[in-house]
């Protein structure tokens, strides 16, 4: 079906039409790097079934366009899986201390220039949030010990889970566990109750850790969840498969 879509969209640029095969995994994709020289073109881009393009960092996406020559156009087909970064944990409140909020998720896609999206049963998924951190005790009427640290939020790198609380609270907490590609880590444990918020899903916030009981010390909140497509204010058309589970963070 997607065969026939390859030249959709050519124009003066007919003769400097170029396709690019990515058949190996790749990390922090740019294509602007990766064509650099090159002039302007139409670029065709396909992304084979079983490749994974990852980001390493939630500043980065996945794969990001990039600032291609003028007049150049793009067109991906994604047949594998594009996915963010997954969000760091937040840390664990130490003695009658707040936990931090867990980071915000990567995005998959980032783009600033037109183009078109044709995803043929692949998967474009932001990173998960990371989980906040809980709330120590130790005070009156709280049961003394730390906070445990968020988890990470879901990514093909995905985010590592926050260290538990560690200031004059009174026992030892544990930290949150690292996210998976399809699922957030698990908040660390600790006392009243003490359990940091569970990483995000893809595409997904993450949980806010736990509150202490006295009321003295509040959970972090989770981290936002990574976009599955960063337009910044361009045109993407995206067509095939363009719901869930394919899709998975935001569109914007």
């Amino acid at each position: 079906m997607y065969a026939r879509l390859a030249y959709k969209g050519q124009n003066s640029l007919a003769a400097a039409r170029r396709l690019i095969f990515i058949t190996t995994n790749q990390t922090n994709y740019n294509l602007a790097t990766a064509t650099a020289g090159q002039g302007a073109a139409w670029w065709h881009i396909t992304i084979s079934p079983g490749v994974v393009i990852k980001s390493t960092s939630p500043g980065t996406a996945a794969f990001t366009i990039g600032a291609l020559p003028s007049q150049s156009f793009w067109y991906v087909l994604n047949q594998g899986t594009i996915e963010g970064k997954g969000g760091l944990g937040g840390t664990g409140g130490g003695n009658l201390g707040s936990g931090t909020a867990g980071a915000a998720g990567g995005k998959a896609f980032d783009t600033a220039m037109n183009g078109t999206i044709v995803n043929d049963g692949g998967d474009i998924w932001g990173g998960g949030g990371g989980g906040g951190g809980a709330a120590g005790g130790g005070g009156s009427g709280c049961g003394a010990g730390c906070g445990g640290g968020g988890g990470g939020g879901a990514g093909r790198d995905g985010g590592a889970g926050g260290p538990p609380g560690s200031v004059s609270c009174g026992g030892t907490g544990t930290s949150g566990a690292t996210g998976t590609a399809s699922a957030g880590g698990a908040g660390g444990t600790g006392k009243d109750p003490g359990t940091g918020g569970t990483g995000g899903g893809p595409g997904v916030v993450g949980n806010a850790g736990q509150d202490n009981s006295c009321g003295q010390g509040t959970g972090g909140a989770g981290g936002a969840a990574g976009k599955a497509i960063e337009d910044n204010g361009a045109t993407v058309t995206l067509e095939g498969d363009t719901g869930f589970p394919n899709i998975r963070g935001a569109i914007t």
